[in-house]
């Protein structure tokens, strides 16, 4: 089972690395988007006393995210963007918040990791991706 986390995860992370990569012809990642001036904001979902889904093998989703937000992080920090966690241990941390500090650091980019489930459903996976592209970009 360990060795199906870890390829999810790198899965994830290959996932949004070429999301990155395709959605640069969109108007808000045109431009000097591959440069340390340009803040992307990575959301590990829950934390705290917000678990999230538990996996069949005890995992708390908070955990696996917090696990794939930091390797997304330092990826990301490789390639010489600024990245900014929302946060960095198992703290709760209000959506608002979150949202609130992309926001106040211009982010030309929020990502938010959640691994969903459906209940009494293990047939069912995959990953989910929301973005908004209407959003005017930031300098």
């Amino acid at each position: 089972m360990i060795f199906r986390r870890i390829r999810a995860i790198f899965l994830i992370i290959i996932l949004i690395l070429i999301f990155f990569n395709i959605f640069q012809r969109f108007s808000f990642l045109k431009g000097d988007f591959i440069s340390s001036k340009k803040v992307i904001v990575i959301d590990p979902g829950h934390g705290g006393k917000d678990s999230g889904t538990i996996s069949v093998n005890n995992h708390y989703e908070k955990d696996i995210n917090l696990e794939i937000a930091k390797k997304l992080y330092e990826k990301l920090m490789s390639m010489d963007y600024k990245v900014i966690l929302t946060r960095e241990t198992d703290e709760f941390v209000d959506n608002n918040y979150r949202a609130d500090m992309a926001n106040e650091k211009k982010a030309r980019i929020f990502v938010s990791i959640h691994g969903n489930a459906i209940e009494n459903n293990n047939s069912i996976n995959g990953i989910q991706v929301l973005y908004y592209p209407n959003r005017k970009s930031t300098n």
